[in-house]
C-alpha cells in the first residue's frame, strides 16, 4: 500500500476481533489504547555531503526517539474498541488472503475513504440496530415496535337542549337504557349534612354521598366509606339503616329518569332528575383522541356547557 510520509496508528482485524502485533513497533493513546504504529519517512533526492549527513542525523533521532517510546510503552493483545485515535478500513480492500484479515493503514487524510473507529466498531451490529429502531445517546436500541398509547375511561357531562331532545325523541340509533325511578334525598331535621356539604341520595336500593370539598364535589358509593362519612357529620356511632330510623328523617323526594344511546361508539346519557337535565358522554380510547370525539359528537348534537342553574 502506497503511504505519504507520516505516522500511522493501526490494528489488525482476526475473525472479528480487534488485535495489535507485538511484534512491531507499538504506541499508547492518551486514552490507553495500544496500536501498531508505522512511520513513513520523506524519500529525498542525494545532496550535497553536508545537508545529507544532517539529513541522516535527524533520521536517525528520529529513529531513536520513536524506538526509545516503543519500547517504554506496554505492548499487549487485548482488544480496544473504545479509541477514537485510529480509524479503521473494511476488512475486504486489506486482505490478501482467504482468511478475514484486515490491516488499517490509510492516512487520516484520506476521509473519503476511511471513517472513525467510534462509527464503524462492530458494523454489523450496528446494521441490525439501526433495522430495528433508533439509537439512544445511552446507547440503547429502541426497537421498532410501535409504542401504543394508553386506552382510559373518558367522559364528559354537558347541558341538554332543545335540539337535542327534539333530535333525539325521534332517533332510531340503538337504545341501551330507557328507565323511569324515584330519586330521594336524605338529611337530618336541621339540614346538618347540607351545611356539611353532604349529600346522601337514594334511588331505588342505590346509596351515594355527594361531598363538597376543597371546591370539589367528591362522590363516594361504598358502603364503608358512606357510612364512616355520616358518622362524622351526624356525630352518632351508628350505620346508615339505624340512623334512617333515628337522624335521618328528612326527605326530599322527586322524579328521575334515565335513557342511554349508543352513538359512534360513545354512550350518551340522558338523566333528569327535577328541573335539572344533563347530558354524559362517555369513551374508552386515548386520551386526546376520546375527547376530540366526544366534543364533536357533543357538537353535533348540539349540547351546551353544563349549567347547574
Amino acid at each position: 500500500v502506497d503511504l505519504q510520509p507520516g505516522r500511522y496508528s493501526y490494528k489488525w482485524v482476526v475473525d472479528g476481533n480487534w488485535l495489535v502485533d507485538n511484534d512491531q513497533p507499538t504506541i499508547t493513546d492518551e486514552s490507553g489504547n495500544v496500536n501498531n504504529v508505522k512511520t513513513v519517512e520523506v524519500e529525498v533526492e542525494a545532496q550535497p555531503e553536508q545537508e545529507s549527513q544532517d539529513s541522516t542525523k535527524k533520521s536517525q533521532t528520529v529513529d531513536e526517539e520513536q524506538e526509545a517510546r516503543a519500547g517504554s510503552e506496554e505492548t499487549s493483545g487485548e482488544m480496544s474498541g473504545d479509541s477514537d485515535s485510529w480509524e479503521r478500513v473494511s476488512v475486504g480492500d486489506c486482505a490478501t488472503s482467504e482468511e478475514s484479515v484486515g490491516a488499517v493503514t490509510e492516512p487520516e487524510q484520506q476521509d473519503s475513504e476511511i471513517t472513525s473507529q467510534k462509527s464503524q466498531e462492530k458494523p454489523t451490529e450496528l446494521s441490525k440496530a439501526d433495522s430495528l429502531g433508533e439509537i439512544t445517546k445511552e446507547g440503547f436500541v429502541m426497537t421498532g415496535v410501535k409504542k401504543e398509547k394508553p386506552v382510559i375511561k373518558i367522559e364528559r357531562i354537558f347541558s341538554s337542549s332543545s335540539s337535542f331532545e327534539t333530535d333525539m325523541s325521534n332517533s332510531s340509533d340503538q337504545i341501551l337504557q330507557d328507565e323511569e325511578y324515584t330519586v330521594k334525598y336524605w338529611d337530618t331535621p336541621h339540614f346538618n349534612l347540607l351545611k356539611e356539604g353532604i349529600w346522601c341520595k337514594q334511588i331505588k336500593d342505590q346509596w351515594m354521598l355527594r361531598r363538597l370539598s376543597e371546591n370539589k364535589v367528591r362522590t363516594i358509593s361504598s358502603d364503608q366509606e358512606i357510612n364512616e362519612c355520616l358518622k362524622t357529620a351526624t356525630g352518632k356511632e351508628c350505620d346508615l339503616p339505624e340512623l334512617l330510623k333515628s337522624t335521618l328523617t328528612k326527605k326530599i323526594e322527586f322524579k328521575g329518569a334515565v335513557k342511554k344511546w349508543k352513538l359512534n361508539k360513545i354512550e350518551v346519557e340522558r338523566v333528569q332528575e327535577g328541573d335539572l337535565t344533563t347530558v354524559t358522554l362517555r369513551t374508552e380510547d386515548c386520551m386526546i383522541d376520546g375527547l376530540k370525539k366526544i366534543y364533536s359528537l357533543a357538537a353535533s348534537l348540539k349540547l351546551e356547557k353544563l349549567k347547574l342553574i
